[in-house]
């Protein structure tokens, strides 16, 4: 258990990183941030990191209590880690912490049926991005493709 769930943190740690590089781009140049965030996943998945939006999709094909276990001990790690490493990167970096503080509340005002929506296509390119990754030969052009296309595009994480 143990293993799952630090597996999982490191993830929240690398997605904690590319959303501080996204955040760090928003005043330059959204599309460099965007490409950046990749490196997060990309990370991620070279590693074998348990990142829930990365394991999801897969859990229709095998939702064995294996699986199932490891995506939600992968999702606290997550959880954890985003939280305690997004606070230290607030205080570390306070000019990113404005610029997240103003996404989250344009997100908050959304319906919840526009966010679910977006969210189901987010899903869908997280997927894909990772789909593509483990069919063919560790390959990261899907996911140098399907995370700024999903961030770009404005779909829900």
């Amino acid at each position: 258990m143990l293993k799952k769930t630090v597996s999982g943190f490191f993830a929240g740690i690398m997605i904690s990183i590319g959303g501080s590089v996204f955040l760090s781009c928003m005043g330059m140049n959204k599309i460099i941030g965007a490409c950046l965030f990749s490196v997060a996943l990309l990370c991620i998945c070279m590693q074998g990191y348990s990142l829930y939006t990365g394991k999801i999709g897969f859990i229709v094909s095998d939702h064995s209590s294996e699986a199932v276990s490891t995506l939600l001990l992968g999702l606290l790690g997550n959880v954890i880690a985003t939280l305690v490493f997004g606070i230290a990167l607030g205080y570390a970096t306070p000019n990113i912490k404005d610029v997240a503080i103003s996404i989250c509340q344009a997100k908050l005002d959304q319906e919840l049926p526009a966010a679910f929506i977006r969210a189901c296509f987010c899903g869908m390119l997280m997927y894909q991005a990772v789909s593509i990754f483990k069919n063919h030969n560790k390959n990261g052009l899907g996911i140098f493709f399907c995370i700024p296309v999903f961030i770009l595009s404005g779909f829900e994480h």
